[in-house]
């Protein structure tokens, strides 16, 4: 037995003027089984609204263009723009439960179903078609937290079909109402009508149906508005402890890529003069990370740890200067074995600055938690 009444829907559906939207008037019967496997069953109606949409989206565009000039949009056009948002329909109202008919590939008209839009073919306005986008503007806005409604109130209905086997009538009429102006914003915005969405509730919801619609949408903006903030919102700025962190890191890391380099390029290097250009080079970064990090003094703890680092640098850097004096290609490569040990103190001191780290980052002022010294100036 059909839960759809034609003579009652048609009426108390008419979203707005020209805009028939025929939905169930009450929460259809289904089986557990059927409302769990409805996630599955609908993906193919989806792929194929996808690809539908695509053409109403061309078409759509191609009848504003001709409609700005003939204030009309051709009988062709009209039957495919509706007949795509009816499929979008028959989607949409399957996969949120407010139906338990399987949808049909098509986009022609059922007047008879429990399912269908009929919207009619009237002349459009000029200016309007052309100012469209701007004038769907404040739509738009209430349309995408109709959409999130629209996702709450179906995942609600969803679970109460697989654990209840059925659906609330409330439930049922609010999810319903925000299905509907989708609809309707979708007409219009593709061209197939000239009547604005309107409202999100019609003449023949119930206090608890507009109740549930203004939580669900309460929720999206909500959500929408948490995100943006998390998106928008600037780090903090850097404590003078997280600044010497940083810094060191990154100094560190940078002249063991540059030591790299130096390496690689000595291989190349079949020359004293190749291999004092490269230790010139290396000499230079060197003395602007030890610069960098002199000037960073915030503790004495924090004095020990950065001077332990700076005296490494100061080393190698004094290696390299005499290096780059030097035209011996034998010292060159006694040097690298010197560089070698040089650089695994380096590693050794920012391992236990890392171990320092870590406890300043977590607020740990005891001094029985500071990391042992393990090595010294």
């Amino acid at each position: 037995m059909s839960t759809f009444d034609q003579s009652e829907s048609t009426d108390d559906l008419l979203s707005s003027p020209g805009v028939a939207i025929t939905l169930p008037s009450t929460p259809p019967a289904q089986s557990r089984l059927s409302a769990l496997l409805r996630v599955v069953l609908v993906l193919p109606h989806l792929v194929a609204l996808a690809g539908l949409a695509v053409m109403g989206i061309l078409i759509g565009l191609i009848s504003g263009l001709v409609a700005i000039f003939t204030s009309r949009v051709s009988e062709s056009n009209q039957e495919i723009l509706v007949g795509v948002q009816r499929y979008r329909l028959n989607v949409i109202a399957y996969a949120c439960g407010l139906t338990s008919t399987y949808p049909r590939f098509t986009i022609d008209s059922n007047e008879q179903g429990e399912v269908n839009l009929d919207v009619t073919h009237t002349d459009l306005n000029r200016f309007a078609v052309l100012l469209r986008l701007v004038l769907v503007l404040p739509a738009t806005v209430l349309f995408i937290l109709a959409t999130g409604a629209t996702i709450i109130l179906a995942l609600v209905g969803w679970l109460l079909a697989v654990v209840t086997g059925r659906v609330p009538q409330s439930l049922h009429d609010a999810t319903a109402d925000v299905v509907r102006y989708g609809t309707r914003y979708w007409a219009y915005l593709s061209g197939a009508t000239s009547q604005q969405a309107g409202g999100l509730s019609t003449t023949h919801s119930s206090a608890r149906s507009r109740i549930l619609v203004a939580l669900a949408v309460v929720l999206c903006a909500g959500g929408v508005t948490f995100g943006a903030i998390q998106v928008t919102k600037s780090p903090p700025p850097l404590t003078p402890t997280a600044q010497v962190l940083t810094t060191v890191q990154r100094s560190v890391e940078f002249t063991g890529v540059v030591l790299q380099n130096y390496a690689n390029a000595e291989h190349k290097c079949t020359t004293a003069a190749c291999n004092q250009v490269q230790a010139v080079r290396v000499s230079t970064h060197l003395k602007k990370f030890v610069t960098a990090l002199q000037a960073l003094r915030v503790s004495t703890a924090d004095d020990y740890y950065i001077g332990a680092v700076v005296q490494s640098l100061q080393g190698m850097d004094t290696l390299f200067t005499a290096l780059a004096n030097d035209n011996s290609l034998s010292d060159q490569q006694a040097f690298f074995r010197g560089t070698k040990a040089k650089m695994s103190r380096v590693s050794q001191q920012w391992s236990v600055l890392k171990q320092y780290a870590t406890i300043l980052l977590g607020q740990l002022s005891s001094p029985t938690t500071l990391p042992p010294s393990s090595s010294k100036h």
